[in-house]
């Protein structure tokens, strides 16, 4: 547990920080390898599933009632509370991971009640063996096909999308160790973002 604590604090540390040896994958993770195999290779993978996202984009006509969650977003990034965060024994609070991970937050439009649960998820993965947190990550996959069905692959994408949106290559890295990246309330949540700026799952 100590060794995810550790991996996690040298992406915060090193913003080059690279994750060429991750051995936990996930949904998630499955699409951020992608979308570095399109940065290599413009024709690995159609420009079209590659939305680039700007905060200024207008919400997409076809909004439904699940765009109202959008308007408990914290307003500022120091109203997002961390007082969820009930860390295992062993573990100590981090400062600049989590005003790091507030920035994030705020950035992906995230309402405080989704937050807490992905504040939990964290700590519990902490808690998690390696084959654990791949069990998590097969059953969010499962969760997402069922919501999604045929464009279940489109949302992924877009969720991968919308996270490099927000942070880069580092909010990826830090996904792939955390096992956020496995979890789908939070897969879910940058679906929703992707939504909000009017690249919809269902485009057809």
């Amino acid at each position: 547990m100590e060794d995810v604590q550790a991996e996690i604090a040298s992406i915060m540390a090193n913003p080059d920080y690279t994750n060429d040896d991750v051995t936990v994958r996930g949904p998630l993770v499955d699409q951020v390898m992608q979308l570095r195999l399109q940065a290599e290779d413009p024709e690995a993978t159609h420009p079209a599933m590659m939305p680039k996202f700007k905060h200024d984009v207008a919400v997409g006509d076809g909004m439904d009632a699940r765009s109202e969650d959008f308007l408990v977003a914290p307003a500022l990034p120091e109203d997002i509370s961390f007082q969820a965060l009930e860390l295992p024994d062993g573990f100590e609070e981090d400062a600049a991971e989590i005003e790091q991970c507030r920035e994030w937050l705020y950035s992906a439009e995230i309402p405080q009640a989704t937050i807490d649960g992905v504040i939990k998820t964290y700590a519990r993965f902490l808690t998690l063996t390696e084959s654990q947190i791949e069990a998590e990550g097969r059953a969010a996959r499962e969760s997402l096909m069922q919501r999604y069905g045929d464009n279940f692959e489109r949302a992924l994408h877009l969720a991968a999308s919308a996270a490099h949106s927000i942070g880069g290559e580092e909010l990826l890295h830090y996904l792939d160790v955390s096992g956020l990246g496995n979890d789908f309330s939070t897969i879910k949540a940058f679906v929703d973002l992707a939504e909000r700026k009017g690249h919809l799952v269902n485009a057809n």
